[in-house]
């Protein structure tokens, strides 16, 4: 992205020239309008005064000879092009933090879960960090307690966090753990945290005490595939805005219920109980209404040679009220086929019951489906009570005033 906005710029025309100088074959260094030291060969130098913008594989600095842009293929060469130019103490710039905290996660979860724990992919950028590993079960709260503290502890030790250059083989015989699907050469570099609680492979960057991570929060834990969990946190200055953030809505809860800190967690549990007796009884004084509506309803059935025959669509009913009360009013009628309906906002429920002597005949599911069917809808169940439900509420007049004929047409067969 450097590279393409330095040569935007020479395309308009204004004078401005891209030097390009070849590091080795994995690293770039870009110079944009620059004078005296870039066009005599050699690489500016960027003090500690001047402005730099940047990521882990990228940045922009100010110097006397004009901009200075810096690109790495790769996070473990980008240490060594900011050495080229002197700026070598940003490869433990605190904005690595997040890198250094992902690293800290994998032993302590090994401790929390097991040995079998292997790291299988990460994300990290300026205000998270992402970490999968192998695990089969998702983590309990108590779990995710214990890794985010066994990290903190780490990090509240604040202990030097150790760079060394070493051959492959030693650093094998060490017990650095080498990452995921990564390609090493001959020499590696090995980054040590924790005074050996983490010993890895990596070229990145990095913070130079645990201490600058600041603090370490989980923010979530979720599984991505078959045997692999996912961790997201965010660290530094991330995690206290998140805290702060949720102790505003911990105290804001707190004002909605009524309670003190120390009380609310009694209230909640004490308005949740409350709210399921509440629903409870609204539950127990619709099914009394459908009962007694199911007495009424019963009246203006309609007799078709053996049978009596009732459709109709009854308001404010959800799916087990409608059942219920056409188990009622088969009871009640005998011989009979019932079809009841209701609407709620777009969607239409329907129920019919069958009486078993009629179901050689006649199956509910058949005259379900075909009440559903002109609502935009589907359903089924058994030949002598079937549900389903349509999308359609302004057909469902229509539909019931079809019932009658469809049925006549079977029983006089």
């Amino acid at each position: 992205a450097v590279l393409s906005a330095l040569m935007e710029k020479d395309r308009t025309g204004k004078g401005q020239r891209v030097d390009v100088a070849m590091l080795d074959s994995a690293l770039l260094l870009m110079a944009s309008h620059m004078t005296g030291a870039a066009t005599s060969g050699t690489i500016p130098q960027a003090s500690g005064n001047e402005a730099f913008s940047g990521s882990p594989t990228s940045g922009v600095f100010k110097t006397k000879h004009g901009d200075l842009a810096l690109a790495a293929n790769n996070e473990r060469q980008y240490p060594r092009l900011l050495q080229a130019i002197g700026r070598e103490d940003l490869a433990t710039d605190p904005r690595f933090a997040d890198r250094d905290a992902k690293k800290a996660n994998a032993p302590a979860l090994r401790q929390v879960l097991g040995s079998h724990v292997m790291q299988k992919g990460s994300l990290v950028d300026a205000k998270r960090l992402r970490f999968d590993f192998s695990h089969t079960a998702a983590l309990d709260e108590n779990e995710l307690k214990a890794v985010e503290r066994e990290v903190n502890a780490k990090v509240l030790q604040n202990t030097p966090v150790k760079k060394q250059q070493m051959a492959l083989e030693d650093a094998k015989k060490s017990g650095a753990i080498a990452l995921f699907g990564e390609k090493y050469g001959a020499e590696v570099r090995v980054v040590t945290m924790g005074e050996g609680f983490s010993v890895e492979f990596c070229g990145g960057t990095h913070v130079n005490n645990t201490g600058d991570i600041s603090l370490i929060k989980i923010v979530s834990e979720s599984g991505t595939s078959a045997g692999v969990r996912r961790i997201e946190a965010v660290t530094g200055h991330e995690a206290h805005r998140t805290i702060e953030r949720e102790e505003k809505m911990f105290k804001e809860i707190c004002e909605l219920v009524k309670s003190n800190k120390e009380d609310v967690l009694g209230r909640v549990k004490q308005m949740s109980s409350a709210q399921k007796e509440l629903e409870k009884t609204v539950q127990q004084l619709k099914a009394k209404i459908a009962t007694s509506e199911g007495g009424n309803l019963a009246h203006s059935a309609e007799n078709i040679g053996e049978l009596k025959l009732l459709v109709r669509h009854i308001d404010d009913c959800d799916g087990k009220e409608l059942r219920e009360t056409v188990d009622q009013l088969k009871n009640k009628l005998g011989v009979s086929i019932v079809v009841l309906a209701s609407v709620e906002g777009t969607k239409v429920g329907l129920v019919a019951g069958v009486s078993k002597e009629l179901t050689d005949r006649i199956k509910a599911g058949d005259l379900v489906n075909m009440v559903a069917t002109q609502v935009g809808g589907k359903g089924g169940g058994r030949a002598d009570m079937a549900m389903a439900g349509g999308g359609d509420p302004s057909a469902l007049p229509a539909a019931l005033d079809s019932v009658k004929s469809w049925v006549l047409e079977r029983i006089n067969k």
